[in-house]
Order: structure tokens, then sequence, then C-alpha cells
């Protein structure tokens, strides 16, 4: 059962690959996708098509917000372990959830894991995470000297 904070969010996948979330859909007439430009209208009939040669679709996703922040609180406690099992969980509903994508590569790091840790922080940054570069390039350095 979703906790208060949570609630449902909506996307739509664009051609590209790339998820691009939709605030309120019965309020929104058009989404542009960040990564190729792409201008969408928004319908009735993206909203219910779940058609996989349509190639657009809509879908409820619970808000990984709250789960983030329980993660981040195992983190802050040296918790690593429980906050994977939270962080994979996020990735489970959002593999673009470059929070998450983060959070698990540096409880791998803490852990001494660095070839996971690596992956990860890898696919964070790729995302665009503005804090990954620092540690990745400190895991890398690690890798290589070892």
């Amino acid at each position: 059962m979703p906790s208060r904070d949570d609630k449902v969010r909506y996307y739509i996948l664009c051609p590209s690959g790339v998820r691009v979330d939709v605030a309120d859909p019965q309020q929104c007439q058009t989404v542009t996708c960040w990564s190729c430009g792409r201008v969408t209208a928004v319908s009735q009939a993206i909203l219910r098509s779940t058609d996989a040669s349509t190639t657009l679709f809509i879908a409820p996703q619970p808000e990984a917000g709250s789960m983030n922040r329980r993660a981040a609180a195992f983190v802050s406690q040296g918790k690593y372990v429980e906050a994977i099992d939270l962080y994979r969980r996020i990735l489970e509903e959002d593999p673009y959830h470059r929070d998450a994508l983060y959070g698990l590569g540096y409880c791998y790091y803490k852990l001494g894991q660095l070839r996971r840790s690596q992956a990860f922080l890898q696919d964070a940054y790729e995302l665009g995470h503005p804090g990954v570069e620092r540690l990745l390039n400190k895991v890398k350095s690690l890798l290589s000297s070892s």
C-alpha cells in the first residue's frame, strides 16, 4: 500500500526509448521528449493504448520518492544492504531512476564491491546525475590500481 506521500505518476515512452514524465495527463495536451525533441499529442487513445505497435503509451507508475528517502536514511545509518534492497525495488519500477542508480553505486562502493559500484555509477552518469562524476572517477582509480 503506498504511503501518503506516494502518488501515481504517468509517463509516455517515446519511440527513441526515453521515458517522458507527464504530470497530469488529463490537463496535458502535448508532451515533448527531452532527448529527441519529438512532440506528441496526449489523447484518450494514447492514454488507453497498450498496443506495442503504437509507439507511445501511458501507464501509471508509483512514486519512488518515499522509497528513495527511506533508502537514503538506511545509507546515512550505514545499513547498505537494506538500502540496496530498496534501490533495487525502485529500479524494478523505473530502470532510469538516476538517484537509485547512484545510491546502488555508492552502497556497493562502501561495501567494497567496486566493479558493481562502477557499473551503477556509470549508468547514473550517463543519465546525467549531477553528483556522480567524482565518485565514479574514484572507483575507476581504485580499480585500475588493484
